[in-house]
């Protein structure tokens, strides 16, 4: 009898111990997080790519929504779900699906035209700021960072960067939470992502650097006349841990992000909850 009409605790029948075993043995903390990717633009076949960061394998490709600048004049951000890019060649920030490449919105930061001339932008990086979730913008002809709104566009603020000369790459990193910053030597420079303020410099070198992704806190180098990407330590710049090429030409871009967590935790407590069941729901008994 049960008077007081609560169900009966679940036994832990051998066919659910079975199953239980069978779900903590097939689990493993490498399925909490997908494989890390670094999307790069090469603009020789104007195509974006998304690379195994570790192995640098091609996963899928697509095509870019408009004509990438040949010079490496190209900016490259990824949110997590969604990338965005950029060229010099118009005043236009093109968000896009980073599975697909369908097009999902496009900024017009000359209509109506801003206080601040936004464009050229050369450069893009996604991160946080006391506003929320920003996209940066590098317009390299001012020197400028401008700090936008990822779902329309809209200006949060901006400042001048000073001490060195911004150009090719910049990207956010989200776990010390600053920005990188390329110079025209191949160098980067981290900066305060609220105000520019310069707070280090990763002497790298090796020419002009196209793009920079931070995948984590894991920096990638582009350069404008290789098709090789290479990875860098992220504190002190001076090794290169790892390299791999690029399907056809230099990457003119690159973008990391975060990485994204699986629910492997709420997958593994329904394993556990069933195989405690025996793969059932437990029964209400009936009422006396």
């Amino acid at each position: 009898m049960n008077p007081d009409n609560s169900t009966d605790s679940p036994r832990l029948t051998r066919r659910g111990f079975t199953m239980l075993a069978a779900a903590v043995l097939a689990w493993s903390p490498a399925q909490a997080v997908r494989a890390e990717l670094l999307f790069a633009l090469t603009h020789d076949n104007a195509t974006i790519s998304a690379h195994d960061a570790d192995t640098g394998a091609i996963l899928w490709d697509f095509p870019t929504p408009t004509t990438p600048q040949s010079g490496g004049g190209n900016g490259l951000a990824y949110s997590g779900s969604q990338l965005f890019m950029a060229t010099i060649q118009e005043p236009i920030i093109y968000v896009i699906d980073p599975t697909t490449g369908d097009l999902i919105d496009q900024f017009n930061l000359a209509n109506p035209q801003p206080t601040t001339v936004l464009a050229p932008i050369d450069a893009l990086g996604y991160g946080h700021t006391s506003f929320g979730p920003t996209l940066f913008a590098l317009n390299y002809t001012a020197n400028n960072i401008h700090l936008l709104s990822p779902e329309n566009g809209a200006v949060f603020d901006s400042y001048q960067l000073s001490g060195f000369d911004p150009v090719g790459g910049i990207d956010f990193n989200h776990v010390t939470s600053k920005l990188y910053v390329t110079d025209g030597a191949g160098n980067v420079s981290i900066v305060d992502p609220e105000t520019g303020a310069l707070e280090e410099t990763l002497a790298i070198g090796g020419g002009f650097r196209t793009g920079l992704g931070l995948v984590g806190d894991r920096l990638f180098l582009s350069n404008q006349s290789t098709n090789l990407i290479e990875e860098f330590d992220p504190s002190s710049g001076l090794t290169a841990i790892n390299s791999f090429v690029t399907a056809s030409g230099p990457a003119s871009a690159l973008a990391g992000g975060p990485p994204v967590p699986e629910p492997a935790t709420i997958a593994l407590a329904a394993c556990v909850t069933a195989a405690a069941t025996g793969g059932r729901l437990a029964r209400r008994r009936p009422v006396s």
